[in-house]
């Protein structure tokens, strides 16, 4: 059985490191719509995802033979999404700016 504490800090780095991040989540003048699913709203690269999983799952010490399983649970959980284009639907969905303008104005920093 894999330790809840290895999902809250996968998903803490995986926001941290999404375009927006964590700052957009905890700022209170930023308004999600309630019926609005806020993963949706938050864009990771797929490969900077899976590197954040086998990173933790590396250090919670996660038998490889369970490692499959903590990736299908953290990409149909509550991650990031790496569909930059459903993102972008979202977020203009819910009157958000694009992360695509987002990573432009950055120089695609974070992608």
């Amino acid at each position: 059985m894999v330790d809840e504490d290895l999902y809250d800090d996968i998903f803490e780095e995986a926001y941290s490191r999404a375009t927006p991040g964590l700052e957009e989540i905890e700022d209170e003048e930023v308004e999600y719509p309630d019926d609005v699913n806020v993963p949706y709203l938050h864009f990771i690269d797929g490969d900077e995802l899976e590197e954040v999983i086998e990173d933790y799952c590396d250090q919670y010490d996660v038998p490889s033979h369970e490692e499959g399983q903590v990736k299908r649970n953290v990409v149909l959980g509550k991650s990031p999404s790496t569909s930059l284009d459903n993102v972008d639907r979202a977020r203009e969905d819910a009157g958000l700016d694009p992360v695509s303008e987002m990573l432009e104005q950055d120089g695609g920093g974070r992608q």
